[in-house]
């Protein structure tokens, strides 16, 4: 509780979601995404989680995300996040909607926070597959 606790200070003290500790524009996960959901909590507001179901939608979101300096949540199907990377991979263990997720983000080149609606176990290969990305990019 105590760490629990400073954690949430150290988050009330900041004055925008850019003073963060390891904020950056782009996909954002692990203790950064949840340093986002604390401060959200301390500066009581909630961040909208958006199920996008296309490349025009997920631009659409994060255009408007921009142009109020909002952190959002891009949200997709498992099967949305498949048509995204081409429903004609093999979505075996759920590869191609991991791709397509990973592909939906980083595509448009806005910044986003990423929550893929897939498997919560998926969770560390997404963002291994995010690192893997952002060191070849």
């Amino acid at each position: 509780w105590t760490q629990l606790l400073a954690d949430f200070s150290a988050m009330a003290s900041c004055n925008s979601v850019w003073d963060i500790p390891g904020i950056k524009a782009g996909v954002v996960t692990g203790d950064v995404a949840w340093s986002i959901l604390e401060f959200a909590k301390a500066k009581k507001f909630a961040i909208p989680a958006f199920n996008v179901t296309s490349s025009s939608t997920i631009v659409a979101v994060l255009e408007a995300a921009k142009k109020i300096n909002s952190p959002i949540m891009i949200q997709f199907s498992q099967g949305g996040a498949q048509f995204m990377a081409g429903k004609t991979l093999d979505n075996g263990d759920h590869a191609a909607s991991i791709l397509g997720s990973v592909a939906g983000a980083l595509g448009p080149g806005h910044g986003a926070v990423v929550r893929d609606s897939c498997d919560p176990a998926l969770g560390p290969l997404l963002e291994e597959v995010v690192a893997l990305v952002r060191r070849n990019a």
